[in-house]
């Protein structure tokens, strides 16, 4: 792969997520807008992940081509291919999204985290040669064990190339952090809701490469925690009487 500058730009503070964490940060990056180069596309190949949470889940879907990519690719764990190598090939291995809107529900696998997951990290990757397809536009929420509805983390409007030719194009990456380190816990599904980006053509929004999600099983709390919570429940119903 040739050197690839990349654009960093400045994390954004999204808000809180609950009393329980911090901030929810979104760091966004880009292959440099002006770099013409055949790995323009594959500049965030090597952090497509295959031992992520995702990987191998088969999610719930709305709004996605067959004809061209495939669902699989969101997490498959591979990154495709570049446009001007490998033309229209480079779909492979990625997810195009038709017109308007899609999405992406994971039902992450329980069987060894009865209690869910303390995510720490969420990282989305589009990459095409021009008409906007690799830009990132989308919200993601969160579901807990045991409840019947879906929590906001943030959103995402990403769009740092004019993606009006085939020459400016390339790949972007953003990931989710929580400044406590971890995002939520206790979850069991994550739902992502992308739409089309402003300038994308009319025949499909974003192309993306990868969708990962990082974490751990939550664990249940230690005997001394729990007792400190007891005792925190205790003065405060001192105080209250």
């Amino acid at each position: 792969m040739s050197a690839t500058k990349n654009l960093l730009l400045a994390p954004l503070t999204l808000g809180l997520i609950s009393s329980t964490y911090a901030a929810v940060i979104v760091t966004p990056m880009a292959s440099d807008p002006s770099d013409d180069a055949n790995s323009d596309e594959i500049t965030f190949a090597g952090d497509v992940s295959t031992t992520d949470l995702l990987n191998g889940l088969t999610p719930t879907t709305s709004g996605w081509q067959t004809s061209l990519g495939s669902v699989a690719g969101l997490n498959d764990g591979l990154p495709g291919g570049d446009f001007n190598a490998d033309g229209i090939g480079a779909v492979n291995g990625k997810a195009w999204m038709t017109n308007g809107s899609a999405t992406a529900e994971f039902l992450l696998d329980l069987s060894s985290a009865p209690l869910g997951y303390d995510i720490t990290d969420i990282q989305t990757i589009s990459s095409w040669s021009g008409a906007g397809f690799m830009h990132q536009v989308y919200s993601v929420s969160f579901r807990t064990v045991g409840s019947p509805t879906f929590n906001s983390i943030g959103s995402v409007d990403f769009q740092p190339f004019d993606g009006t030719s085939q020459e400016d194009g390339g790949s972007t990456k953003v990931n989710f952090t929580d400044s406590s380190g971890i995002i939520a816990s206790g979850v069991d599904a994550i739902r992502f809701d992308f739409v089309d980006p402003s300038d994308s053509f009319t025949n499909g929004g974003s192309i993306i490469a990868e969708i990962d999600a990082f974490g751990t099983p939550t664990q249940i709390p230690e005997p001394s925690s729990i007792a400190l919570f007891a005792l925190a429940g205790l003065s405060l119903l001192r105080r209250r009487r």
